[in-house]
């Protein structure tokens, strides 16, 4: 230590020096504007630049993409031209992404291996033109999601219908699929339609038919999906049948399911009374056959048979009555109830609670006493999760039917296709 007089104040300056001539006890030279004073080492500081704003650095996606954590903390600006998978990095303390979907397409937000999203393992997504922050705080198992508030999602379920239900001619709906993401697993689900039910009109047997049997199923799960995949789905006939030259297959993916046979006769005969087989499926992992139509009576018209679904076979339906799902046949007193599981024949999906499927139903019309067949809809539940196969409001026809009912004459149902993307 030094003490010395300062001439100009006329006061004693004293300085410190370190006995050993170490250290750097002083304000050091340089610096630029803006910068700040930082810790270097043991009694040593520099000049260093202030930390950067907010998510300064931007990341543009425009495809499918993987962050990685050298990313961390950076905005995710979105500019795809259609839908696609962001997948984040393995969650770690502290780590956050801002994103921005500069689209107006929806974009999937995806958890890296076990980790979850909120708790689900699930991918979540994001309403177009909308913002929002992935964190992951203490748990280095769990994002969580700031403002970001559309469903999350397991899968993108999309569903094709044919709507036609009065024409002969063979109008078939028609096109291609083409799986968002390559690197998915890929359901597909088919169902057949459904033949119309006939009419008798001449007494004793006034407007009094035999059922019409339920749509037959088919799935396949494809863990590497193509490119696309073609559909070709047939309309529902009239009334009383279809042309010869009718294809009554629905096909996707080398699935094929063929609905059953039309009523035996359009006129005024006992024929009608006689219901109908369920339609047929091959091709799939698992093939499930539509339940039968039942024949009508004296004063009762035939139940339609229920669809066939991932519970298995459709149910028979009795007189004036619908059959079930997951082969729960109708009674001459009740209708076939709805299944409680799927069939352990199908594909087993990650994360389901339980899955969800249709009754049959009874019309107590006092001069139509008819039930249709459980119709093919399917909730999957993930938790507080779901998604559908076959959820169309036109495979309804007054009710969930699977198969048309006896009775009055009936247009047939045209078929489906589902298919259900993972990732």
């Amino acid at each position: 230590m030094t003490r010395a007089r300062d001439a100009a104040t006329n006061s004693h300056v004293t300085t410190y020096v370190h006995p050993t001539g170490a250290g750097n006890n002083h304000i050091p030279a340089g610096g630029a504007t803006d910068q700040v004073l930082t810790y270097a080492s043991a009694g040593t500081a520099q000049w260093a630049d202030a930390g950067g704003a907010f998510a300064a650095s931007t990341v543009t996606v425009s495809d499918h993409t993987t962050l990685t954590a050298a990313q961390n903390g950076n905005l995710v600006n979105i500019t795809a031209a259609s839908e696609k998978v962001i997948s984040l990095p393995a969650a770690a303390a502290g780590a956050f992404y801002v994103f921005n979907n500069d689209t107006s397409h929806i974009m999937y937000i995806k958890a890296n291996g076990t980790n979850t999203i909120n708790g689900v393992a699930a991918s979540l997504s994001l309403a177009p033109n909308a913002s929002g922050i992935m964190a992951c705080g203490g748990s280095n198992t769990n994002w969580s999601s700031i403002g970001i508030t559309r469903t999350m999602l397991l899968v993108k379920a999309t569903t094709f219908y044919n709507t036609v239900k009065n024409s002969d001619n063979g109008t078939r709906l028609t096109g291609t699929y083409t799986p968002f993401n390559s690197g998915s697993g890929l359901l597909v689900c088919v169902g057949s339609g459904v033949a119309g039910a006939g009419t008798t009109a001449g007494s004793p047997y006034y407007y009094r038919s035999g059922g019409s049997g339920g749509q037959s199923y088919a799935e396949k799960f494809i863990a590497s999906p193509a490119s696309s995949y073609a559909y070709d789905i047939p309309c529902g006939p009239t009334r009383n049948g279809h042309s010869g030259s009718y294809s009554l297959a629905t096909t996707a993916a080398g699935m094929s399911c063929t609905f059953g046979p039309s009523s035996p006769g359009s006129g005024h005969n006992n024929a009608n009374l006689s219901g109908r087989s369920g339609g047929t499926a091959t091709g799939g992992t698992v093939n499930f056959t539509g339940g039968s139509g039942a024949a009508a009576s004296t004063s009762t018209a035939g139940g339609g048979g229920g669809a066939a679904t991932r519970a298995g076979n459709g149910g028979n339906g009795a007189t004036g009555y619908g059959g079930g799902t997951g082969g729960n046949n109708a009674t001459s007193s009740a209708v076939g109830a709805a299944a409680t599981a799927r069939d352990s024949n199908t594909y087993a999906i990650s994360g389901v609670t339980s899955e969800t499927f249709l009754a049959g139903t009874q019309n107590t019309e006092p001069s139509n006493y008819t039930g249709s067949g459980a119709g093919p809809k399917t909730v999957v539940n993930v938790g507080s999760l779901n998604f559908t196969i076959a959820d169309a409001n036109d495979l309804s026809q007054g009710g969930p039917v699977g198969a048309g009912a006896g009775g009055y004459s009936r247009y047939g149902l045209g078929g489906y296709v589902t298919f259900v993307e993972f990732f």
